[in-house]
């Protein structure tokens, strides 16, 4: 577990939802609305969401398995911890892109790098 939490209470209050269905953490478990919410936060740029989003991708729990999206999402939170001190989770990140790097082909790679910058792009335009 990281030390972050995200400032905007907001938000992170969607990240602990999300975990929390995900595990089944006092609630019923629910990965389908954990990653419906870790989406949601993600997309208000919360990296937390975004490397759980990603984790899920890869393995397809309860969502569709997807290397490239998990591939860009895992980019996407590496950008948006650029600023922050949490060490654990920025390697736990970094551990999860250079493993999706090394299992996917350079075409995946390039689909999955421009996926990641159309993702930042919307997250930053909001």
């Amino acid at each position: 577990m990281s030390d972050f939490k995200n400032p905007n209470e907001e938000i992170e209050q969607l990240q602990v939802q999300a975990y929390n269905l995900d595990l089944g953490i006092g609630v019923e478990q629910d990965q389908v609305k954990a990653n419906e919410l870790y989406l949601k936060a993600s997309l208000l740029g919360d990296p937390r969401s975004m490397l759980n989003l990603s984790i899920n991708l890869c393995g397809g729990a309860g969502i569709e398995k997807n290397l490239v999206e998990a591939y860009a999402w895992a980019d996407v939170a590496r950008y948006f911890t650029q600023h922050i001190n949490d060490m654990k989770m920025k390697w736990r990140i970094r551990g999860l892109y250079d493993e999706l790097k090394s299992e996917l082909n350079k075409a995946q790679l390039i689909e999955g790098e421009k996926r990641a910058s159309e993702i930042i792009e919307k997250i930053n335009s909001r």
